[in-house]
């Protein structure tokens, strides 16, 4: 009955915390309970599965090692099924503190995450150009010029005009040459750029007056679109604008904000101001030598604005906040991990004495396998802590996932996706492992020095 209730409490505090999600705004008044105690939500059903499932496990590996011709493994075996480990609160602290350390680890990679995904969503690509008043417009030589600082993989030029529909909704518009902006979105991680429904780029072809383009629209875009297509207007001498829209994206590069946006190809607008004036420029690669293409900037575009997103995600990561909350879930990590040795090394020792009892009693009758025999016995319960340990650290992203916040961290509002993380689980478990088995190693040695007789005479 206990057992029964400890895991429906948990089972109905998990319910309570991913039904009640991030507060609006994405703060909490004071220190949520139930977010507080998650470890110790998803451990406590782990473990009481984990305890009921031991036994038959062991019982699995009796019948196997029964068949054997040695004693000393059905033996070890049988006492493994008593090990103080296998104990309801060894076990919890156990599982706990792997819990702990795996939530550590996956809020500090969350954080992580979402700082990259911030710097994204902050511009878009891993380099923005953008010409200055009196800058003139990107050209052409200037995006081949760009194309050939090492590190740069991909570039394109964007058109960038705000219109708004005959209701005076605003409508930004995107031009864009199809072909390279979707190889520059392909090396970022926004929706992908169906090119070939919007057809190529032409920006010395006029587009005649009362003409209608196929364009992608973002779904706010769709929604003050009259069914999907319409008429768009601008203050500036150029248009009116006909759009179809032909696709629906989520997100774009070229406005990383996003709002009401449409994408069509880079042409030449009707009226005396609709020459096509590309008004930034999209970089993506790895390892760009940001000197070269500061320098190259300077000469071809004057008065420019450059951005690198490596400096924007330096900037987050670098923040005070950032690094306290990188030093205290470290500690967490440590702390957890030395718990976990204190659990093992605390239940070895308290079996030690029945052990030695066991291993001279089997000595006497000539079954004389120390290693064995102490490997054998308390290394199960051990492992199934581990696999414990690893269950907890699959849940735990599905319950929180819904419930945690980190805005604060990543200075953005865009999700952040949980996943359990190896390193946090795997370090500590493996430490954990490595440890036991050199104790119990160390033990047996000690154990086949003891002085049988004595021991005997003793019990």
């Amino acid at each position: 009955m206990i057992e029964v209730t400890a895991v429906a409490a948990s089972v109905a505090g998990l319910i309570v915390l991913r039904n009640q999600g991030v507060p609006a705004g994405g703060q909490r008044a004071g220190t949520d309970l139930y977010l507080t105690i998650t470890p110790v939500l998803v451990a406590i059903p782990v473990v009481v599965i984990m305890l009921r499932l031991y036994p038959l496990v062991i019982r699995g590996l009796l019948a196997l090692s029964a068949r054997g011709a040695g004693a000393t493994g059905f033996v070890a075996l049988s006492r493994a099924a008593k090990s103080s480990l296998t104990g309801a609160l060894p076990a919890f602290a156990l599982v706990l503190a792997l819990s702990l350390a795996t939530f550590a680890g996956m809020v500090n990679q969350g954080i992580s995450r979402g700082e990259v995904t911030a710097s994204w969503h902050a511009t878009g690509a891993d380099v923005v150009i953008q010409p200055g008043p009196g800058g003139g417009p990107v050209s052409p030589d200037t995006v081949k010029a760009i194309g050939a600082v090492p590190g740069v993989r991909h570039t394109t030029e964007v058109w960038i005009t705000n219109w708004f529909t005959e209701f005076g909704q605003p409508v930004t518009v995107i031009a864009v040459d199809p072909a390279s902006y979707a190889a520059v979105v392909a090396d970022t991680p926004f929706s992908a750029f169906p090119a070939g429904k919007i057809g190529q780029a032409a920006p010395r072809t006029v587009l005649p007056f009362g003409a209608t383009v196929p364009v992608l629209a973002s779904p706010s875009a769709v929604t003050v679109l009259d069914k999907g297509q319409g008429q768009l207007n601008t203050l500036g001498a150029m248009g009116p604008l006909k759009v179809r829209v032909v696709g629906v994206l989520g997100d774009t590069p070229a406005l990383p904000s996003g709002g009401p946006f449409v994408i069509m190809p880079l042409l030449s607008l009707p009226g005396p101001a609709g020459a096509a004036s590309p008004n930034m420029l999209l970089v993506t690669g790895t390892a760009i030598n940001q000197a070269r293409l500061t320098a190259v900037a300077n000469r071809m575009i004057p008065y420019h604005v450059i951005t690198f997103r490596t400096s924007v995600l330096a900037a987050l990561a670098g923040a005070p906040l950032q690094h306290g909350a990188g030093l205290i879930i470290a500690l967490i990590i440590v702390a957890a991990a030395a718990l976990g040795l204190f659990i093992v090394i605390l239940g070895l020792a308290l079996g030690s004495d029945e052990r030695g009892l066991t291993l001279a009693r089997l000595t006497v009758m000539g079954h004389d396998r120390t290693m064995g025999l102490v490997m054998a016995e308390a290394m199960p319960a051990v492992i199934a802590a581990v696999i414990a340990g690893a269950v907890c650290a699959v849940a735990l992203p599905r319950v929180i996932a819904s419930a945690i916040d980190l805005s604060a961290f990543t200075g953005t509002s865009a999700p952040v996706r949980l996943e359990p993380d190896a390193l946090a689980l795997g370090l500590p478990a493996a430490i954990i492992v490595v440890l036991a088995l050199g104790a119990l190693a160390v033990e047996a040695r000690a154990l086949r020095r003891r002085d049988i007789s004595r021991l005997l005479r003793a019990n």
